[in-house]
């Protein structure tokens, strides 16, 4: 009932191709290597939260997780799929467009559009588009649900310097399949690509850009990136 019929897809770059990465990929990454061991289990450096040190790895990451733990989380992350995808979004047949959403959802629509970018896998992509399909239904129509959650995220913007992802977070998320350095890889193409600056020409590429196809460009390729954009642009 919870396990997922269909292998993991994964986007691992094999030993022989990271060598081959240019320094910069390189040393945001580490080299795949099946036999990871853990080092140490220690305090943060406010000596609170638990981090855990692996063996070989440029940056610990925060927490503890389980064996026992994570397995636990695969079913539960296997039932919340099915409800969602296979029940819920289903049942929304009425979707607002953009202009007609209130400012709230609106932003949280387009930050989920990001996140949507962000991911390397279609499979991904495809999972949270129901999911932004369901969160916008719910944030849109049932206001006491947006109150409690505006009212969270104002709390947490409060303290953005201990929530937001630090070099630690990003070193750990590159290797997850998600393109962390999504903003900034944008910025540097912007800039060498004006063109890019309009929102329709932008929408457009970005269907380009973040194709599973070329998911190698965020893997420290930005060279391929800015053939894609000549090839775009015409140029």
């Amino acid at each position: 009932m919870f396990w997922k019929k269909y292998k993991r897809d994964q986007l691992d770059v094999p030993f022989k191709e990271w060598e081959k990465m240019p320094l910069e990929y390189r040393q945001k990454n580490p080299p795949p290597d099946a036999t990871k061991f853990v080092g140490k289990y220690a305090p943060d450096k406010e000596g609170m939260g638990i981090e855990t040190h692996i063996i070989g790895e440029k940056y610990p990451f925060k927490g503890k997780p389980t064996h026992d733990s994570l397995g636990h989380l695969t079913m539960i992350k296997a039932l919340i799929d099915k409800l969602i995808q296979s029940r819920l979004a289903t049942f929304i047949v009425h979707e607002m467009p953009l202009e007609e959403l209130s400012k709230p959802s609106r932003v949280l629509y387009e930050e989920m559009d990001n996140l949507i970018d962000a991911e390397k896998l279609e499979s991904h992509k495809k999972d949270w588009r129901n999911y932004k399909k369901v969160l916008i239904y719910f944030f849109e129509n049932d206001l006491a649900y947006r109150y409690r959650l505006q009212w969270l995220f104002e709390r947490m913007a409060k303290r953005i310097d201990e929530w937001k992802l630090d070099d630690g977070d990003k070193y750990h998320a590159r290797v997850k399949n998600f393109r962390v350095d999504l903003d900034e890889d944008w910025k540097d193409l912007v800039k060498k690509f004006p063109q890019l600056k309009d929102k329709k020409v932008s929408k457009e590429f970005k269907k380009v850009l973040y194709d599973e196809a070329n998911s190698d460009c965020c893997y420290g390729n930005n060279s391929k990136q800015e053939d894609l954009a000549k090839e775009f642009l015409k140029l």
